[in-house]
């Protein structure tokens, strides 16, 4: 008689699929939340603009699964505020930012600085 190895490993009810194949797909989804301030910026329209132009706040639903995830839209952030503030006439602005990885959520702080606006006198 031909004996079968039995999988020693128990199946899930739902997917069929064993436990540890399980556990293993929920750590791949690990998320890492956090919380994005913008900071230097006393003009509220201003500070609304760059709000709407930043990915950190206008991807939070959809969490990166890294660090090096949230300091890609964090360097993203950058380009864009600057972007941003030139089209209002910031052409000498500062950007910087730092992530808090200590903090729980993580905090990503973006400190702005925008400098002194340029304004056309004639066109």
């Amino acid at each position: 008689m031909l004996g079968l190895a039995e999988d020693k490993e128990a199946k899930t009810p739902q997917s069929g699929r064993s436990e540890s194949a399980v556990r293993k797909a929920q750590a791949d989804q690990i998320t890492l939340r956090y919380e994005t301030e913008i900071v230097g910026v006393e003009d509220k329209s201003l500070h609304s603009l760059l709000e709407e132009s930043s990915q950190l706040i206008g991807l939070k639903e959809k969490l990166p699964a890294t660090v090096a995830g949230l300091d890609r839209r964090a360097e993203t952030d950058v380009q864009r505020f600057q972007a941003a503030l030139r089209s209002e006439g910031y052409y000498s602005s500062s950007i910087d930012y730092r992530i808090d990885r200590e903090a729980t959520p993580v905090r990503v702080t973006i400190h702005v600085t925008t400098g002194p606006p340029y304004h056309l006198a004639a066109y």
